[in-house]
């Protein structure tokens, strides 16, 4: 899975989910909170998804208008080309150098991103660590009891560590294996009252597992650092497990007007001294205290939390999601890449050669031409079967199929030279002669002798391939016709190989039943036929050629 294809799928995830959250805004705190973490949890497992997803596509489209041919190539990059494209028309073309160095630019950056992003993430839990090895445990009895009297009506089996951080700013919960909260050293002159609301609260997180979802919400946002989305769901994921926690503190009977109260004067009290990022959920945070106070004031809100069948329900339903989110395309929809090297006979590369995929099921074309180096790639291709056609004047057509996954495709091509042409007709009355020329006048005779023929020069070796200097015919024996044949004219097409030397090496009928006395009459004429020898980079090669002849009557 590309880095453009995890975004795309992470981003249909993180909006949808968002979007629930937007719309049910009489839903209680553990419902919003689950349907993020949920997605969360989709969207780092799209790479597994993707390789086990069964895969499923929209319907093509087969409609050949020109607005449905660009609405379904609007993802590409490489711009299609009508159907209607005339041969020897100038095609569109994507610079390969500069679209390679783009993505690599591209990549680089996402990884420079994400490598700062996992940076601060890993340094921000080093200070946590830090602190938790310099904490002293608290031992006081109102700490102790009251902490084992909320955790056990939380279901917390576990352990919980009350520890004294040496942080005067620092209130949180944290661990999965060994859960631990973190008090202030002032924690120790904290009344009753406090103790109780603040331990309720923290202790929620660690019944809720908000430490392991907010870590997840954090590394995927490290992954895809330039996404909002990723951005707005860590934070909305934070601020909901804060008002979910707010929730169960409330449900313990504690009046909403202390607990707000009590919060507020832990806001003051706590203010951090400097604006460094904190992994773990944090209870007086000030980005959302004006609204958690609102929240806690209302008395018409649902603050009912979720049960584990109501919790494995939604994750089942986000895996299903998710799912299908992954398999969408991997087979027929996914975007991906073909490139290669379009070489000669010789193995020179050959530029300006067009290159054109045309799906097999919706027609749709992608064309682009080789670099001067012979390169080329077509990028933003969905995947398929296509029909690949690369041609260029003076050589063969080459067509074959080619079928586009998920992984790039690398396909180079050897173009051979193209066939000569000749065409003869035996048995016509002889074109009259041409007059003889007139005899030339002194002043063209004067000029003649002035400019002389200038000679052809010699072949120049290239640095690049694909340069042709077709052969020319020197000697020219015309077959004759067989005596006693009569009839209608008869068409015959024969296959012959001009050597590199310029002579005929081979010659065979096309039609192994055709007349015999015709056949070796246009076989004997042909082999004596004599060429300049054909040139591929200043070397000469064979080529082949097709002759027609037609015998008259």
């Amino acid at each position: 899975m590309t880095l453009l294809d995890f975004t795309l799928r992470a981003s249909v995830l993180l909006a949808l989910a968002l979007g629930v959250v937007k719309a049910t805004p009489k839903c209680s705190a553990a419902v919003r909170h689950w349907i993020i973490a949920a997605a969360v949890a989709g969207v780092l497992a799209l790479p597994m998804l993707a390789i086990v997803a069964p895969s499923w596509s929209a319907p093509a489209m087969t409609d050949d208008s020109p607005s449905t041919r660009s609405a379904a190539s609007a993802e590409a990059v490489a711009i299609p080309v009508a159907d209607a494209a005339v041969d020897g028309a100038e095609a569109t073309t994507v610079s390969q150098p500069e679209s390679r160095s783009m993505r690599g630019l591209l990549t680089t950056v996402w990884s420079l991103g994400s490598a700062a992003s996992g940076l601060a993430l890993a340094l921000a839990l080093l200070r946590l660590f830090v602190v938790v090895r310099r904490s002293r445990p608290v031992t006081d009895a109102l700490w102790t009891a009251t902490a084992l009297e909320v955790a056990t009506r939380y279901g917390i089996t576990r352990p919980v560590a009350i520890l004294e951080s040496p942080r005067p700013s620092l209130l949180v919960a944290c661990g999965w294996r060994r859960p631990m909260v973190l008090v202030p050293p002032a924690a120790r002159h904290w009344t009753p009252q406090r103790v109780q609301i603040v331990l309720a609260h923290e202790l929620a997180h660690l019944a809720r597992g908000d430490w392991a979802w907010q870590l997840a919400a954090e590394t995927l946002r490290a992954v895809l650092w330039f996404n909002p989305l990723a951005w707005f769901a860590s934070r909305r994921l934070r601020d909901e497990s804060e008002r979910a926690c707010d929730d169960l503190v409330l449900a313990t009977n504690v009046d909403p007007a202390d607990y707000a109260a009590e919060l507020l004067a832990l806001a003051r009290t706590l203010q951090p001294s400097s604006r460094s990022w904190n992994p773990a959920p944090a209870m007086a945070h000030p980005s959302s205290l004006e609204r958690r106070v609102a929240a806690m004031l209302e008395p018409h809100l649902t603050r009912r939390s979720l049960s584990f069948s109501a919790r494995a329900a939604g994750l089942v339903a986000a895996t299903l999601v998710a799912t299908a989110v992954a398999g969408y395309g991997v087979a027929a929809q996914s975007f991906s890449s073909v490139a290669g090297r379009v070489v000669d006979t010789l193995g020179g590369h050959i530029g300006g050669v067009t290159v054109t995929l045309t799906h097999k099921t919706n027609g749709q074309k992608y064309q682009v031409v080789t670099s001067s180096v012979g390169t080329f790639e077509v990028v933003g291709v969905l995947a398929g079967d296509y029909d690949l056609d690369v041609r260029r004047p003076g050589f063969r057509t080459m067509q074959e199929r080619l079928t586009v996954g998920t992984r790039a495709v690398r396909r180079d091509v050897t173009l051979p030279v193209g066939s000569l042409e000749e065409s003869i007709t035996v048995g016509a009355p002889p074109p009259p002669p041409p007059p003889p020329p007139a005899p030339p006048s002194a002043e063209i005779a004067r000029q003649r002798l002035a400019n002389p023929a200038v000679t052809p020069a010699a072949c120049v070796p290239s640095a690049s391939g694909g340069v042709i200097k077709p052969p020319t015919k020197t000697v020219d024996v015309r077959p004759r016709m067989p005596a006693g044949i009569a009839g209608q004219a008869v068409r015959m097409t024969f296959d012959a190989t001009i050597g590199p030397d310029g002579s005929i090496i081979e010659v065979k009928p096309v039609d192994p039943s055709s007349n015999v006395e015709l056949v070796a009459a246009a076989t004997d004429a042909i082999r004596q036929w004599q060429y300049t020898p054909t040139l591929l980079n200043c070397t000469p090669i064979a080529v082949t050629m097709q002759v027609t002849v037609v015998f008259r009557n």
